[in-house]
């Protein structure tokens, strides 16, 4: 087993692809053998029979019959399942093989070699095509190009095999009699086909509808527009080149073989021992330097390698035909034969195909089947050059030196202009696309009668749109229909027409808005009339206004107050000010609260005085208005406050949005907080996340010098935050982005080498412990992973490279590909090749061969991994979970060998690490606890711990095991379970009472529980299980009671303290979404299921007589 994991390990197997590559190397090898055999008798046969120039029309009328079939088989597609034509179409050349043997043995005719050697390229074209097809449906993008040279490796020992053996049947059986042979083997490639196609789960053909590869290659062009259009004209130029390139070279050597030998059996010999060598070449290029040039060289070199060696030979033997000899250039044009056979094979191809995978699936079918038709179209080509070669007396082999030159240089071109569509249809494959709308003209008559129409719509969408092109359009009739819209039924459109009445200072509309001011019976309405009235009516209204300032309803008085003080003039603003200012020195709360509510509403600069107050207020609703009415005024003198609530639990989410508001103004207080040496984590993750919102030159320049920060949480805000601003380095600064990269990788090969020899070293015992170590591992290198990303978004086009992490997430095989593939194009060879192992999660061994010589590393035994782990101070850092962990398995492995790391952490700053410090010294021989200083330290982390039954490391794993949780990351989780409280109950007892406001949800750590609506019971609960999720995120009545069975340990989490860690933590929120709407489907499915089932007893009871 160890030596089939190291051989799967060698050819870059991953777990499921075994099989499939088995067999369809199998397949490809009868398939190809076959195909060698046929072609040795073909062209044996058709040059002893017929002259050299005979091959031109050969060409031309294979080209016309591909054309046709081509066609006969797109019709054919729309009515025979995929599977079916699949095996058919080897079928069908199984069968017409067997008919040209058979014909040759009732008569002798020349006809027959010129069939055989036209079928020889039909078959070749639609065996090569139908083997494409099958692997275009069972791989993505980067399996293509990791894979397409191992899978297609087969064909050059199988070609091999097939020319040797017809050099050596040939003088026992005859020529002819290589058909039955070939045949034989292509029932064999049929065999593999059909296990291939039949078993479950290997293809997925729904997924290709018939219908969709039915269409027309040709309306290709038509249907990609635009980028896609342009990659499909480039590919298909580029086909034609290498078409016309590898015709014109086999007839060139087919030529020189009929001039040399006239006998069957020398020419049989002479092609298979040719070929096979160019075979036996491809084959070692193919399986062991394939995937190499992909990975170091990328779809470029690949390409290019085998018209730029076609074009050096050919030079050569140009220069060769006017210095030396006539020998040497025939000998020349076989190593043509051969270099062209070997690259074709070893390179070309795979990689030529590879550039399909990025497309759609359908376009991927489409594609591959408008390849075919230009290939037909390029052979017939060919054959019109050589028949106009014929004519014109002009079959030298230097004027075919001449004339290929010319068509490798225009071969080269095709391929630049491939390269860079490639790249663009990859981008556009990962982006968004928008569809950019036509501007309306409002001049023409029946666009302006159907704006009126929709603005008597019932559908408020349809007016708000309406109005919207008006209002841009300044029309006449402007106001007019605004009159009309401040009394229309939609709240949403009467919101609309103040709004743009206020923003167009529509004067005269001002008795309609004192209307609406005054009949409005929505608040937040009313609110907005009375605002935009003093606005229109200036100081004329103040006397109008003012008995609102009495209202008894908080928005009226809202307005009324922000309109006088922002538009009243001098009454207006004494008015309202002498109001303002006793909701500011009120005694209850909710009073001075509203005061800065106000004063954020008014927005102006320089009233700010009353919010030094407001700020240091003891309530927190208070602090949150003020906080953020400072956020809208902006001025200097609320900065200190601003930054002083940041570590507030409270309040710091209003602050941090505040200072974000506030501008580029307040990044440069925080330089003296992120340079000093004795800093708070959690407050510096929360400033750095602030310049990152805020954005500009002064974030940039706060935090370019900080890309390898020593605290892994503070590190990935710092990157992640110089993503947001844009950053994008100069030539000096790329080199520091760069050693940050190298950094990063040589701490992916730490990571990669401690997990292997972690999991290497442990016992069936040690296991369970080392697993939770490896997990924390590999949440390490997922962070890694998406820093490397966002380093490299500093190098590279930014927008790309990060929506190469969002495609990561995802779970489509194939649009994981595609991002990875972008990568593979867009980034240097030097480092594509070692990050892209680490995002295509290769094998652990993989990835360590890859990264280790280029990051040495010495290997250490687990111990001295763990050591490693413990002490923060050592390289690579990791975060607070995996130190946590560390100890926790240290404890559990009673690896006492580490008690001056374990003291060394007592002193951690973070209570997670210094608590499971102390609890696992607790585990060791008590003549190894601490003295002296770190006894006091011992003894209070003791006492703490006293306090409460489970580690804070035990909760995170409690959490873990959650389904609401289960796939938030564990460095996340950590903060949750700071704010989780543990709640012990007795049988009997009632947790939840129905009806109640729900502000918290619970766990079950041990125990069970019953819900129930009085006594009905709806469910019991167990170890693990969860209720009263919803309440995290909406504070509504329990719609069910929850008692406990049996003495339970239950884990309490409050809302509020929930939301602090959403404020800080975006993922968590995600994370629950995606939970609470997989449950919701969940629901909705049980619901139908339900209905379905009632509908179907209903149905049966009906049926029964009476």
């Amino acid at each position: 087993m160890r030596y089939l994991a190291n051989l799967n390990d060698l050819l870059n197997l991953r777990k499921g692809e075994v099989w499939v590559v088995r067999t369809l190397l199998l397949f490809s090898f009868f398939q190809t053998t076959a195909l060698a055999l046929f072609f040795t008798a073909a062209s044996s046969l058709f040059l002893t029979e017929y002259p050299i120039r005979t091959l031109a029309y050969v060409y031309l009328s294979t080209g016309l019959l591909l054309l046709f079939l081509n066609g006969v088989y797109a019709r054919i597609t729309r009515f025979v399942p995929a599977r079916t034509l699949m095996l058919a179409e080897v079928g069908v050349i199984l069968v017409v093989i067997l008919l040209f043997r058979i014909g040759m043995g009732w008569a002798h005719a020349a006809w027959l070699a010129f069939g055989l050697i036209v079928w020889h390229r039909v078959m070749s074209s639609y065996l090569s095509a139908g083997f494409l097809r099958l692997a275009l449906l069972l791989f993505d993008v980067r399996q293509s190009k990791r894979l397409f040279g191992l899978i297609t490796s087969a064909e050059t020992p199988a070609s091999v095999l097939g020319y040797l053996l017809a050099s050596a049947l040939v003088p026992l059986i005859g020529t002819p009699n290589l058909l039955w042979w070939s045949a034989g083997a292509l029932l064999g490639a049929l065999v593999f086909l059909a296990l291939l196609t039949t078993r479950p789960g290997t293809l997925t053909f729904e997924e290709t509808s018939t219908e969709a590869e039915a269409a027309p290659p040709v309306s290709l062009f038509r249907r990609g527009k635009g980028r896609l259009g342009d990659f499909l004209a480039a590919l298909a130029l580029t086909c034609v080149f290498a078409v016309l390139t590898f015709t014109l070279i086999e007839f060139a050597f087919l030529s020189q073989v009929s001039s040399r030998f006239t006998n069957q059996s020398q020419i049989t010999f002479f092609i298979g021992i040719i070929l096979a060598m160019g075979q036996f070449a491809a084959f070692l290029l193919k399986t062991f330097l394939y995937g190499q040039v992909q990975r170091r060289f990328g779809l470029r070199a690949a390409l290019l390698a085998l018209p730029l060696v076609l074009g050096l030979i050919m030079a050569s033997s140009l220069l060769s035909g006017l210095v030396g000899p006539t020998l040497l250039l025939v000998w020349l044009w076989v190593v043509i034969m051969v270099a062209n056979d070997t690259l074709r094979s070893s390179l070309y191809s795979n990689t030529f195909i590879a550039l399909l995978q990025p497309l759609p699936r359908r376009m991927k079918m489409l594609g591959l089947d408008l390849l075919g038709n230009v290939e037909a179209a390029a052979v017939g080509l060919s054959g019109l050059v050589l028949v106009g070669f014929g004519l014109l007396d002009a079959l030298s082999l230097q004027y075919f030196s001449g004339f290929l030159l010319v068509v490798l240089v225009g071969w080269v071109a095709a391929i630049r202009v491939l390269n860079r569509r490639y790249l663009r249809v990859l981008e556009q494959g990962l982006k968004k696309r928008l569809l950019a709308g036509h501007a309306l003209s409002v001049e023409d008559p029946a666009t302006l009668r159907l704006i009126h129409e929709k603005l008597d719509s019932p559908y408020p969408g349809e007016v708000l749109y309406a109005l919207d092109i008006l209002s841009k359009h300044r029309h006449g009739q402007l106001p007019q229909m605004l009159k009309r819209l401040l009394v229309h039924p939609s709240e949403e459109v009467r919101q609309e027409a103040l709004a743009k009445v206020d923003a167009l200072r529509q004067a005269s509309l001002l008795p309609e808005i004192k209307k609406r001011m005054e009949q409005e019976t929505v608040l937040a309405l009313k609110k907005q009339a009375l605002r935009v009235y003093c606005k229109l009516g200036e100081a004329t209204v103040v006397d109008e206004v003012t008995p609102y300032l009495e209202a008894t309803d908080e928005p009226v008085r809202t307005g009324a107050l922000v309109g006088l003080i922002c538009s009243g003039g001098i009454d207006g603003v004494i008015v309202a000010g002498q109001r303002l200012n006793d909701y500011i020195y009120a005694t209850q709360p909710e009073k001075r609260a509203f005061a800065a509510d106000v004063i954020g509403e008014v927005g102006i600069y320089h009233f700010y005085h009353p919010l030094l107050g407001l700020l240091d207020d003891e309530d927190v609703v208070v602090r949150k208005a003020a906080l953020k009415a400072a956020g809208i005024i902006r001025h200097p003198r609320l900065y200190e406050p601003l930054l002083q609530a940041v570590s507030s639990p409270d309040v710091f989410e209003v602050a941090m949005n505040a200072l974000i508001q506030s501008g580029e103004g307040v990044i440069g207080l925080f330089e003296r907080e992120l340079n000093q040496a004795d800093y708070n984590p959690v407050r510096m993750r929360r400033l750095i996340a602030i310049c990152g919102k805020v954005g500009g030159a002064k974030s940039i320049a706060l935090l370019k010098d900080k890309l390898y920060f020593e605290n892994i949480e503070v590190r990935n805000q710092i990157l992640h935050s110089l993503s947001l601003c844009g950053y994008k380095p100069n030539a000096a600064e790329k080199e520091v982005v760069l050693r940050t990269l190298h950094a990063e990788l040589a701490d992916a090969a730490w990571f990669l080498n401690a997990m292997e020899a972690i999991g290497l070293a442990s016992t069936a015992a040690q296991l369970p412990y080392y697993a939770l170590l490896i997990r924390a591992l590999e949440v390490e290198l997922h962070h890694l992973k998406r820093r490397l990303l966002l380093l490299l978004s500093f190098l590279y086009e930014a927008n790309d490279v990060l929506q190469v992490w969002n495609s990561l997430q995802l779970t489509s095989r194939e649009k994981r590909a595609n991002a990875l593939e972008v990568l593979d194009v867009l980034v240097a060879k030097e480092l594509s090749s070692i990050i892209l192992p680490l995002l295509e999660d290769f094998p652990i061994a993989q990835q360590i061969k890859i990264l280790n010589p280029r990051f040495p590393h010495v290997r250490l035994s687990p111990t001295g991994y763990l050591q490693k782990l413990i002490n923060r101070r050592e390289v690579p850092v990791v975060n607070v979970w995996t130190q946590a962990v560390t100890l926790y398995v240290v404890r559990q492995l009673q690896l006492e060998a580490l008690t001056a790391e374990v003291m060394g952490a007592l002193s951690h700053p973070t209570s997670l690490v210094a608590e499971t410090a102390c609890w696992t010294l607790q585990g060791f021989q008590h003549d190894r606890l601490p003295e002296n200083g770190a006894s006091v330290l011992f003894q209070k982390l003791a006492q703490n711990a006293m306090n409460s039954r489970l580690l804070a490391v035990e909760k995170v794993m409690a959490l873990k095991t959650t389904r609401l949780l289960s796939e938030t990351p564990e460095d996340i989780l950590v903060d949750i379970a700071s704010i989780l409280k543990e709640v012990p109950v007795v049988v009997g007892e009632q947790i939840v009472q129905k009806g109640e406001i729900g502000t918290c949800m619970y766990i079950i750590y041990e125990g069970s529980v019953r819900v129930h609506d009085g006594e009905h019971t709806l469910a019991e609960l167990k170890n693990r299980d969860f209720f009263g999720e919803l309440s995290l995120l909406d504070a509504e009545p329990r719609s069910a009671s929850v008692t406990a069975l049996e003495d339970s340990f239950l884990l309490r989490l409050d809302q509020h303290a929930f939301y602090e860690i959403m404020a800080d933590h975006i993922e968590v929120t995600r994370e629950i979404m995606k939970i609470m709407c997989r449950r919701l489907r969940y629901q909705n499915r049980a619901v139908a299921e339900m209905k379905e089932q009632l509908q179907q007893r209903a149905a049966s009871a009906l049926e029964k007589p009476a």
